[in-house]
């Protein structure tokens, strides 16, 4: 897209992301999340920050996901709090796909956050990730974990 094009885009997505009164806001806030995770803008990046502290937890993770991809850490907090559930064993009232996708793909989110991470947030992480791959019901994101704490710990401190 042209930058008049992403401009109009980023404009009607920050408006959807804020819809908050009908059933199917939490959706949309989810869609536009992601959506304004694939548009390099400096008003979409501002959008996805706010929308960190969104009260719907897949919005949340799509905003995370969104900044990691542009190499931007303020996603961080959310991540360790993705991992750290996927850490623990399920609850009755987790959707095992929702649990799956967000682990899945704030496991992703390591990767391109390598290089800004601090050796604190790194070391954090690399346990969260170690704990994953040890104890997860699920054999891919162990794999992956494993994998992502490997990489965390072949970074330069």
């Amino acid at each position: 897209l042209n930058e008049e094009l992403t401009a109009a885009l980023v404009e009607k997505l920050i408006d959807i992301s804020a819809e908050t009164s009908t059933d199917k806001a939490a959706l949309m806030r989810q869609m536009a999340a992601f959506d304004l995770g694939m548009l390099k803008s400096d008003a979409a990046t501002q959008r996805l920050e706010v929308l960190l502290y969104d009260s719907d937890a897949a919005t949340r993770a799509n905003a995370m996901i969104g900044l990691a991809r542009q190499g931007n850490p303020q996603g961080y907090p959310v991540m360790v709090e993705i991992l750290e559930r996927a850490a623990q064993p399920a609850g009755d009232g987790d959707d095992a796909f929702e649990r799956f996708a967000a682990t899945r793909n704030a496991i992703a989110a390591v990767e391109p956050l390598l290089p800004v991470l601090t050796a604190e947030q790194r070391e954090k992480l690399r346990g969260v990730l170690i704990e994953i791959a040890e104890r997860n019901e699920e054999p891919r994101l162990r794999i992956d974990a494993d994998k992502a704490a490997d990489r965390l710990k072949e970074v330069a401190p």
